[in-house]
């Protein structure tokens, strides 16, 4: 009885071994040129009130509160709303500021415009008083 030859199976050729056609780049597209417009678009005008104390694009208001408490520290207590809170230390600033940013989101969730901004003006306060 004759002995029967296995064949090693032969292997594919790699990716790396494969030989890449030549000169077959896909070919770039060529964008349509746009004309860019260099003048900004006409929005129409609208019409919306001024924010309370709206004095320029600076922060000239928020200054001048940050002078008036700065000025204030070293008042006395019973007269000063900010000379007392600066008397009690940092960590009464602090608890006042994050009161006053809760009732601020309680009033915006609530809906009430009016209140946000009469809390937001609080919160801006005690902020700068934190500061």
């Amino acid at each position: 009885m004759a002995k029967s030859v296995k064949k090693k199976p032969t292997k594919k050729p790699t990716k790396r071994a494969r030989a890449k056609p030549e000169n077959k780049r896909k070919p770039k597209k060529v964008l349509a040129k746009r004309r860019v417009s260099r003048t900004p678009p006409v929005l129409p005008e609208v019409t919306r009130p001024l924010a309370p104390l709206a004095l320029g694009p600076d922060a000239a208001v928020l200054d001048r509160l940050f002078a008036v408490v700065m000025g204030r520290r070293a008042a006395d207590p019973a007269v000063s709303h900010s000379a007392r809170l600066l008397s009690r230390g940092i960590t009464k600033v602090a608890q006042k500021f994050g009161e006053e940013s809760v009732e601020c989101l309680i009033e915006a969730v609530a809906g009430n415009g009016d209140a946000v901004i009469a809390e937001s003006a609080d919160v801006l306060y005690h902020l700068i008083v934190l500061w």
